[in-house]
């Protein structure tokens, strides 16, 4: 019988491989100093597995109706996603399987992007599907519907509101917004209607809305009262700055007021022309660089003056708030968005903003 050594064993083992079966692993647990080597390499994960885990994962997306792509061909996919969205999104992992591929992000807000941008993105002839994967991040959100402002939201990246369901994917205003406004129309109706022989101003309208409790009214009448009158027409007719309610005869008695206060066109200071008369790309840009100019950065889902916006040009550019501000981008070098705000890169202001959304605080 030969004997051997625990050092010389050892150099038997190195040359045996996983094949041989019971007869190594039966040496490797009968010798106290290989257990202890195979225990320390077990408890030292490799790279790859340290960005599988799932304690990293804030988010996950999962592709569907996906082509065909070798199962460590994940570069291919990190390349598509630099291509439609931009090439600095830190992807912690990513698996590919025969029907789906499987995206784990550091980051929400980059989960959101490459959603809101990959999703019916047409690939090798295949319209891809993007979905939040529940199943796969740490961090879940709840099951959303598959908009960008909503999935902004529930992930709780900026403010929310109380009820955020839209009536459709690319709606401007929520359904609690929208009862809230046409409730609004009826009583400003009804006042104008009591009104016999007598014009009623934005001003008398605006009282009306302090009367009411706090709500998209009350903000929006604080912000911007002309552009709330201008979302009911044709139903509710302007005059300079005076209203009266379509078929009523008192037109006249509107013009002949209105004139002589001054034009008959009301415009805010800041406007060259109305909203609703925007109709040319140029004119949009430059519409939307004076509201930017007067009213601030603009969150595209949250900010009530760009909603405001895009439903009075809606009959020319049919695009949702976020789509229309990523058009006047492509139009315009004088402006920016980032993290779905709406910025003028002219404006000292602005670029202070942004510098503080980029920069943290204490640096």
């Amino acid at each position: 019988v030969l004997h051997l050594t625990t050092s010389g064993r050892m150099r038997d083992l190195s040359t045996m491989g996983e094949g041989d079966g019971w007869m190594f692993w039966s040496r490797v647990y009968d010798d106290v100093n290989l257990r202890h080597t195979m225990n320390q390499k077990s408890m030292n994960p490799s790279m790859a597995q340290l960005l599988a885990s799932p304690l990293l994962g804030k988010a996950g997306l999962v592709f569907l109706n996906v082509p065909r792509v070798g199962l460590n061909q994940t570069q291919i996919i990190r390349q598509l996603i630099s291509q439609h969205v931009r090439p600095n999104i830190t992807i912690l992992d990513i698996t590919i399987t025969n029907r789906r591929w499987i995206l784990k992000f550091a980051k929400k807000e980059d989960a959101v992007e490459v959603m809101t941008k990959m999703d019916s993105v047409k690939y090798r002839g295949k319209s891809l599907v993007v979905r939040i994967n529940n199943d796969e991040c740490n961090d879940k959100p709840e099951p959303v519907l598959n908009s960008p402002h909503k999935l902004f939201e529930k992930l709780g990246i900026g403010a929310t509101r109380e009820e955020p369901i839209r009536v459709e994917k690319d709606a401007i205003w929520t359904r609690t917004e929208i009862n809230e406004f046409n409730s609004f129309r009826t009583e400003l109706m009804d006042m104008l209607l009591r009104k016999e022989g007598v014009v009623c101003s934005i001003s008398q309208m605006e009282e009306l809305g302090k009367m009411r409790r706090k709500g998209i009214i009350s903000d929006a009448l604080n912000l911007w009262p002309l552009g709330i009158v201008r979302m009911f027409a044709p139903d509710i007719r302007l005059t300079g700055r005076y209203m009266s309610v379509l078929g009523r005869d008192d037109q006249p008695a509107l013009i002949r007021k209105a004139s002589s206060e001054g034009p008959l066109v009301a415009l805010e200071e800041w406007e060259a022309i109305p909203s609703q008369n925007v109709r040319t790309d140029f004119q949009l840009v430059a519409y939307a660089a004076a509201l930017l100019s007067h009213f601030g950065p603009q969150h595209v889902f949250v900010d009530i003056p760009w909603r405001l916006l895009c439903h009075s040009v809606r009959s020319v550019w049919p695009m949702n708030p976020l789509e229309l501000a990523q058009f006047v981008v492509e139009k315009s070098s004088s402006l920016l968005i980032h993290n779905e705000i709406l910025y003028q890169t002219s404006s000292i202001a602005h670029r202070r903003a942004l510098t503080q959304t980029i920069v943290p605080s204490g640096i």
